[in-house]
């Protein structure tokens, strides 16, 4: 990943220095007892580790972090089944057993998959995104509420087409996002927006990702869109479930049905 500006941890005196040095070090980036002079850096703290941007129009910088537990997220898994993405990842009307989040994010898509009782592999190729998610996974495992959630859940902080192969047994389902960060209208979204462009970094051909996905024969691929946007790579799907602003492109690959999609050889 290539990035523009310097990118720094900045540690809590609380936190232990071997802590600090360690994340430091996973994340590839200095160590600095002041953050001054930043415009982007990450903040370790003895509860949660967070990404802390200074825009120019706002007095007050932004910050980001994983939160699991927040009543907005508890509201949404506590009926998982109510949502569109469950519906559009059963198979003949049930549950699958297994699912791969290929394009992880922020994960809130992959809770709600294990909330519904999926056991769920997160892929996530940036280290950045990463760190904040496993940090959001680690403190919603001690959660009396979502506990249970998160031991369903593996995160895999790699690149998903050089490694979803490498999975023990292939999934029933693949769930892409490449619309994430997720388009919502509240003022929150849009501030997690800004900020993560921060760390975003190059995200790869679509096409490779798709294709990755392809080779490894899972029953389904569930696509997110915007409503009104041409399909993945220009590939039309199997059939498609739409909501209010998005809509979930489905495709069955040729090995579990004769008239489903093959995978074309062209480019996005």
């Amino acid at each position: 990943m290539v990035y523009n500006f310097p990118i720094a941890l900045f540690a809590d005196p609380a936190v232990a220095p071997h802590l600090a040095q360690q994340m430091a070090d996973l994340l590839n980036i200095p160590l600095v007892s002041d953050p001054q002079g930043y415009q982007v850096y990450f903040k370790l703290t003895p509860d949660h580790l967070e990404l802390i941007a200074f825009e120019k129009d706002n007095k007050k910088p932004s910050s980001l972090r994983v939160d699991f537990t927040t009543f907005k997220n508890l509201h949404r898994v506590k009926n998982p089944h109510k949502e569109l993405l469950i519906r559009a990842i059963k198979i003949r009307k049930k549950i699958p057993a297994t699912v791969v989040d290929a394009t992880g994010g922020l994960g809130r898509d992959a809770f709600l998959l294990a909330a519904a009782g999926c056991r769920v592999d997160i892929f996530e190729r940036n280290c950045f995104i990463g760190a904040l998610l496993a940090d959001g996974l680690r403190r919603a495992a001690l959660h009396p509420q979502t506990a249970r959630v998160c031991n369903r859940i593996r995160l895999h902080i790699q690149n998903t087409v050089r490694h979803i192969g490498e999975l023990s047994t292939p999934p029933e389902v693949v769930y892409l996002d490449p619309m994430f960060p997720e388009r919502d209208k509240s003022a929150k979204v849009k501030q997690n927006l800004r900020t993560l462009r921060y760390i975003e970094g190059d995200q790869g051909e679509e096409q490779e990702l798709l294709a990755a996905v392809w080779t490894i024969k899972p029953r389904k691929i569930v696509v997110k869109r915007p409503l009104k946007s041409p399909p993945l790579c220009e590939l039309p799907p199997t059939y498609t479930i739409k909501g209010k602003a998005v809509r979930f492109d489905i495709y069955i690959p040729a090995s579990f049905a004769g008239d489903s999609t093959p995978w074309p050889n062209t480019r996005c």
